[in-house]
């Protein structure tokens, strides 16, 4: 099996080791010696031997995989030797189709990390650096507050599905130019997604609602090209800051308004700030807040979902009270139909391939195309590790950085920044100033006075 422990070396590929090579000599040497005597016994060691190389050396199979084609082997020999049925034939022949089975499952698996790993897993390396990663063991135990961990958590989760998310989106053209630009004094940078929910945060904390006219004077203010902002909302800033409204700067891009998740990549963060408050009122601020960029109604209610997931995930609500309440404020049926596909998926308990979430929930730029999808992928790994949600998000390709973010905030403000691996949080840049931003907009939200009435 590979082995995640830091001392060890990342090492996929083939290998074979001496002591490989001396058993597969002495157990080819048996083999034929015991062919001469009863040519199915020299077959079936053969057979073994061979099955141990594939395993072990060539596909890198995880010990459950083996174990279970152990299993089914070793039951049809010994029916065999013993009632002599079903036979060697049909045992060989049985086998074989389950090797197959097992050699297939092995490499869809995010740890694939056999022959050809490069083409069929590419995305190991990113596995393998936050599989190796341990929790987060910043907060004492002593003090510890499960208000400031969670939403300290779902900040700088929001940061690292970004960052580690950034350099898999798109096509190969945007990727070569992140290869380029995505690193600072080595730590992977960030994208529009983390600096707009900063925007979100400091507006917050300053004004203690949602201030659309802040909000577009930071926007504006914090723009730069480099961090990889959309083209129309790109557009839309460079009025902004030459002095047109925001109102009639998103019109004159959009003419019905922007449909796609930018608003709703920093939606978590009203989710957090509201997250005590009346519904209603929350639903409206997350509205309003995508409303500077992001006005068609497709777009302002990608943000509302985003947000309100987060915020009942704050409150520790059960993943079906959370769809349920979703598909209770949704109002497009392209929403509607998209939290209906989730919640089956995750009432049958078993994860969707990423080719299906994909399909059948969408990967791109667009709200439609990307809330819904964000929302399950934090919600089928809630209790799983955050390497698994992450790597999950890779793979399912697309428009990764801001699909991780929105799932990783989601999954932080249910979990709580103590779950996020510290090697990871320590590979982003401005990571101080990141976790000493979510620390304070912790204590804006635990001061800020709740809302009531609508």
């Amino acid at each position: 099996m590979f082995n995640r422990n830091k001392e060890h070396a990342f090492a996929p590929g083939f290998r074979l080791s001496a002591l490989d090579a001396i058993i597969l000599v002495l157990g080819l040497a048996a083999a034929f010696a015991l062919s001469l005597v009863v040519l199915w016994w020299g077959f079936v060691v053969g057979f073994v031997l061979m099955h141990f190389f594939l395993f072990c050396n060539i596909v890198r199979m995880a010990r459950p995989l083996e174990l279970a084609w152990a299993g089914v082997f070793i039951v049809l020999s010994i029916t065999t030797v013993v009632f002599e049925t079903p036979g060697w034939s049909a045992t060989a022949s049985v086998s074989l189709a389950a090797t197959v089975i097992v050699v297939v499952l092995q490499m869809r698996k995010a740890s694939y990390h056999g022959i050809g790993w490069r083409w069929i897993n590419p995305n190991l390396p990113a596995w393998w650096e936050a599989a190796k990663c341990e929790p987060n063991q910043n907060i004492e135990a002593a003090g510890f507050d499960i208000k400031t961990d969670r939403i300290t958590g779902s900040v700088l989760a929001l940061a690292l599905g970004d960052a580690f998310g950034a350099p898999h989106e798109g096509g190969i053209l945007e990727r070569a130019v992140w290869a380029l630009i995505g690193r600072q004094n080595g730590r992977r940078r960030w994208t529009d997604d983390t600096q707009m929910a900063i925007d979100l945060i400091e507006s917050l904390a300053a004004c203690g609602r949602v201030d659309q006219n802040d909000l577009a004077r930071r926007f504006s203010q914090s723009y730069k090209w480099s961090r990889g902002y959309g083209p129309g909302a790109a557009k839309i800033l460079k009025r902004i800051s030459r002095g047109q409204s925001w109102e009639e700067a998103g019109r004159t891009v959009y003419c019905e308004g922007s449909f796609g998740n930018g608003g709703a990549m920093r939606a978590p963060v009203v989710g957090l700030f509201f997250a005590d408050d009346n519904e209603d009122y929350l639903v409206k601020a997350a509205s309003a807040s995508a409303e500077v960029t992001h006005a068609h109604p497709l777009g302002r209610e990608g943000a509302v979902l985003i947000a309100l997931a987060t915020a009942l995930a704050y409150n520790n609500k059960s993943s079906e009270e959370i769809i349920e309440r979703l598909c209770q404020r949704v109002e497009a049926p392209e929403f509607l139909s998209r939290l209906r596909i989730a919640s089956r998926w995750l009432q049958a308990g078993s994860n969707a391939a990423p080719q299906t979430v994909a399909a059948e929930l969408g990967n791109g730029i667009s709200a439609v195309e990307s809330c819904v999808t964000a929302i399950y992928l934090a919600l089928a790994f809630r209790s799983s590790p955050f390497n698994e949600l992450l790597g999950f998000a890779i793979r399912l390709r697309g428009d990764v950085d801001t699909i991780a973010a929105m799932s990783c905030a989601i999954w932080g403000a249910a979990r709580g920044l103590n779950a996020l691996p510290q090697a990871l949080l320590e590979q982003v840049e401005q990571y101080e100033h990141l976790k000493a931003v979510a620390r304070s907009f912790a204590e804006a939200v635990k001061n800020h006075p709740p809302i009531s009435g609508k």
